[in-house]
């Protein structure tokens, strides 16, 4: 059940992806625009899903291995490389400024998401012995207290950013979430999915109504809306999108696949969707991907219909091609295993050597 809402976040996030950088939030007419709000609300919890999976499964993890950390960075600098090494190709002007960014992206920002992610992943070990050293009661303190410093205080005063949770873009909300995924693990903490499912629709509802009146206010008061600032309650810290993220996950949570043939297929794409996020959302391939490749201006003024029908098709070709492309990365990088673990095992017997003389 785990695997599959991180598939389902993933395309969520393709959503996301398509009605931002498509447009339809900003240009699409009447009907149109409203119902890409109202998309953008059900889909705005996918990014906190995916943290939160994170958390379920790193809780467990408690030694500190560097290899591991490594492997993500070096999945990151792989495809930063091969698009830059295309850019270059079809607008030849090499500068070592972009050099740089691209074979350090965590320190540049190549990717917002990877940069507080790889903050998150660096730590957890720590992190989860933290996790495991409290009482339930304890834990659940914590959880409380850290959800209403950074969600609810922080959200509330975003004029001032007094924890600077930059709107949930950070490394430090990414922890919250992945304590309440540490949670949900080491206590079996459980919602029922009816009830869940109606926690979601609700929050993602009151996250959609929330827009229009909040903006207005904040225009009439002088604040900043925006990214950052208070996008009604668009942001991955506000309490709406908090728990929308929570109740999606307990709806997936624990779902048996009967299917054999449908388990190994999501068992498989599971650890893909990592690299779908990275081959899609490259700069350099999302800008020829809504610049010149997908026309979502044609849907602005069309039918809901054919609004929807175009979404759809734009965000599961996406995935599919994405998919593909992680699977032969990984192939590769499994045919390099051998003689990557040699290098390592290499490095790792120096540094203990010379250990020994220090």
């Amino acid at each position: 059940g785990i695997e599959l809402l991180r598939i389902v976040a993933m395309l969520m996030i393709i959503g996301l992806h398509y009605l931002l950088f498509g447009g339809p939030l900003f240009h699409a007419k009447e009907l149109n625009l409203n119902l890409a709000w109202l998309l953008e609300a059900f889909f705005f919890v996918a990014v906190n899903c995916y943290v939160l999976i994170s958390g379920y499964f790193l809780v467990m993890k408690k030694e500190f291995h560097m290899k591991r950390v490594l492997s993500l960075w070096l999945q990151v600098v792989f495809y930063t490389v091969i698009f830059y090494v295309m850019h270059l190709y079809l607008h030849p002007a090499f500068h070592w400024k972009d050099f740089f960014h691209v074979i350090l992206p965590v320190r540049y920002e190549a990717y917002w998401f990877v940069t507080a992610y790889f903050g998150l992943y660096f730590i957890s070990p720590f992190l989860a012995n933290f996790a495991h050293s409290m009482t339930r009661h304890q834990y659940l303190r914590f959880l409380i207290i850290s959800t209403l410093l950074f969600s609810f205080y922080s959200f509330f005063r975003p004029e001032s950013d007094p924890f600077k949770m930059q709107g949930g873009y950070s490394t430090l909300w990414f922890i919250i979430l992945f304590f309440w995924g540490g949670y949900i693990r080491l206590w079996d903490f459980l919602v029922p999915k009816e009830r869940a499912l109606m926690i979601y629709v609700i929050s993602c509802i009151l996250t959609f109504l929330s827009s229009w009146p909040v903006h207005w206010l904040l225009k009439m008061e002088g604040f900043k809306v925006g990214k950052f600032g208070l996008n009604g309650f668009y942001n991955y810290n506000s309490p709406t999108v908090w728990m929308a993220s929570l109740a999606l996950f307990f709806i997936f949570y624990k779902i048996e696949i009967g299917n054999r043939w449908i388990r190994k297929t999501v068992l498989w794409m599971g650890p893909l969707t990592f690299g779908v996020y990275l081959i899609h959302m490259n700069q350099h391939v999302a800008k020829e991907l809504w610049g010149h490749w997908i026309h979502v201006s044609h849907m602005y003024s069309g039918s809901p219909e054919l609004f929807l029908g175009h979404m759809l098709i734009t965000v599961l070709g996406i995935f599919i091609v994405c998919i593909l492309i992680d699977w032969s990365r990984l192939k590769l990088f499994q045919f390099f295993a051998p003689l990557s673990n040699m290098i390592w095992e290499s490095l790792v017997g120096k540094l203990k050597f010379l250990e020994k003389w220090a």
